[in-house]
C-alpha cells in the first residue's frame, strides 16, 4: 500500500505543471485500469482519483505559498490549476483559509 500511494505520488508530480494530466493518465502511467486505481486509492486514501490528485496538487501548491515569492495565479498555474479563481476556491475548501492569506 505505501509503494503504490508513494508510486501514484511520484507520477503526479512529475506531471504537476500538466493541467490535463488526470485520472486516463495516472492509470496508463501505473498500467492499471482507471477503475483499479479507483479502487485501490479509495481503498487506502478514501479519496477518489481526481480528489486524490488536487489534493496532492494543492499540498505542493501550500508548500510553494510558503517557501517562493510567487504569486497565488503563478502558483496556481505551475500546479496544473487554468484558473486561479477556481484554483483559490479548492486550496480554501481544503485548508479552510484562502492561499493570499499565506503568501511571503
Amino acid at each position: 500500500e505505501t509503494k503504490f500511494i508513494t508510486k501514484v505520488i511520484q507520477l503526479i508530480h512529475e506531471d504537476l505543471d500538466n493541467s490535463t494530466f488526470g485520472v486516463s493518465e495516472l492509470s496508463t502511467k501505473l498500467g492499471l485500469s482507471e477503475s483499479q486505481v479507483y479502487r485501490k486509492l479509495k481503498a487506502i486514501s478514501g479519496k477518489s482519483t481526481a480528489v486524490f490528485i488536487r489534493t496532492i496538487r494543492l499540498e505542493s501548491a501550500r508548500e510553494q505559498l510558503q517557501t517562493t515569492d510567487k504569486t497565488v495565479s503563478e502558483v496556481a498555474y505551475a500546479v496544473g490549476f487554468n484558473d486561479p479563481s477556481w484554483f483559490s476556491r479548492a486550496f480554501k475548501e481544503e485548508y479552510g483559509f484562502a492561499p493570499s492569506s499565506i503568501c511571503k
